[in-house]
């Protein structure tokens, strides 16, 4: 548990002030978590332990070089930058993830509160903004390789510097974001990415696979294309497939730039465990290596 608590201190928004560690330490905690998860319970999924900064080369590398990938079923990060630059940003961390899943264990975008305690409501035009978010955050990060986005909080949750992250009311009433985020879960069920493009300099279309309702279909999301673009998009009414175009007309798909970021090379551990532990552990080449 010491050890645990220990981990869990390098998880919070502000790794900077919480955890005073290098990423050689981050690889130690890591190993010993997952024996000792694993030793009370084999089947429960052991995640990285995430923060919140911005994947980096030099972390992928240490990550890398402590041969840690045996020691985590997933790969997880947690973000809070503009949706339009997750496949660019967590080009390190599809890196580190070394063929494990990657997760998002907390993404949100918070915006200003009316400071009107303790409800601390948004402005309307803001409570918009947060909804038309959800989709763009949810779109981009399956297309820039996530298997799992799992939003911040659902809860009415503000911070001292008057940021409100919640998407329900103190009440519990509902913030449009949270009508959003229902949608989001929906329509993208099970969903796949199969490609995007940028028809304009201001859109761009994630076409997915999913079964919105249970039935198997094709899903477009119509995106603006940078953080300052926030008006409501809205699909041609003749878009029956992902082969015709924002215009409505048919298009070639080699316009299209195909599915998700290339996946990462799995990787193998060179040493073993002790034999003490091999028999509980063993995972042929992929061994978590104290």
């Amino acid at each position: 548990m010491a050890m645990a608590a220990s981990i869990l201190t390098c998880t919070g928004k502000r790794p900077a002030a919480s955890c005073h560690c290098s990423v050689d330490q981050m690889c130690s905690w890591q190993k010993a978590a997952w024996l000792g998860f694993k030793a009370g319970a084999p089947e429960v999924i052991v995640g990285w332990n995430a923060t919140a900064a911005v994947p980096t080369p030099a972390h992928t590398e240490g990550a890398l070089a402590n041969e840690t990938w045996p020691c985590f079923d997933t790969y997880n990060i947690h973000t809070y930058d503009w949706s339009h630059a997750y496949a660019d940003l967590w080009k390190p961390a599809r890196e580190a993830a070394a063929g494990r899943p990657l997760w998002i264990t907390e993404a949100d975008r918070g915006t200003p509160h009316l400071k009107n305690a303790p409800w601390f409501d948004q402005e309307p035009r803001l409570e918009r903004l947060k909804a038309e978010w959800m989709a763009q955050a949810y779109a981009s990060s399956l297309f820039a390789g996530a298997q799992r986005h799992f939003h911040f909080i659902l809860g009415n949750y503000q911070e001292p510097n008057g940021v409100q992250f919640g998407l329900l009311r103190l009440d519990l009433t509902p913030r449009p974001a949270y009508v959003a985020l229902a949608a989001v879960g929906r329509c993208l069920a099970g969903a796949r990415p199969l490609g995007r493009w940028q028809p304009g300099q201001d859109v761009q279309v994630y076409a997915f696979r999913a079964r919105p309702d249970g039935v198997e279909r094709d899903v477009f999301v119509f995106l603006p294309a940078g953080q300052a673009a926030s008006l409501p998009l809205e699909a041609p009414p003749s878009l029956a497939s992902w082969r015709v175009s924002c215009s409505g007309t048919r298009m070639n798909l080699k316009r299209w730039q195909r599915s998700a970021p290339p996946a990462t090379r799995a990787r193998s551990a060179k040493k073993i465990l002790a034999p003490a532990l091999e028999g509980k552990f063993n995972n042929g080449d992929n061994r978590c290596n104290v």
